[in-house]
Formats: C-alpha cells, sequence, structure tokens
C-alpha cells in the first residue's frame, strides 16, 4: 500500500498542478488514494479525502449525481 499511496500522491499533486486543486480530474486520484487509507486503517485521512472528493463532486454534478452519492456512501463507511 505505500508504494500505491505514493505513486497517487504524485498523481494527484501531476493533475492538481495541470487543472487546479477543485477540478473534478482530481476526483479519480484522491478517490483512491481515500481507498489505499480506508484499507490501512487511516480512517481519517480517508474521511479528508473523500470530504474532498464529495466537495469537488458536489460543485461538478449536483448533490443528486450518483457518483456523488458512491462517493457519500463510502464517506459514511469511514464511520464504522
Amino acid at each position: 500500500y505505500n508504494d500505491a499511496e505514493k505513486q497517487l500522491l504524485l498523481a494527484l499533486e501531476l493533475v492538481e498542478k495541470k487543472y487546479g486543486p477543485h477540478h473534478i480530474k482530481v476526483t479519480e486520484a484522491l478517490f483512491l488514494l481515500a481507498n489505499v487509507s480506508e484499507d490501512i486503517g487511516e480512517f481519517e485521512k480517508a474521511k479528508e479525502r473523500y470530504e474532498r472528493v464529495l466537495a469537488i463532486q458536489k460543485l461538478a454534478f449536483g448533490e443528486s449525481n450518483t457518483t456523488v452519492i458512491k462517493t457519500a456512501i463510502r464517506l459514511a463507511d469511514t464511520y464504522n
């Protein structure tokens, strides 16, 4: 997981540089980073990342979009 996180952090950095930190393209790497954080038990870090993904997705798609709903469910899972 350490290598995956390092590569995803690099990808996130590159996407943020190209598109900006609030662009929808940022959410792919950020969502995967949240998954990795959750898998290794870093739930606070996962929550922060899912919350950021959710905020960007809501702006891009609106609150009732299925992608937004799926992310909200993943975020909710981190509270268990």
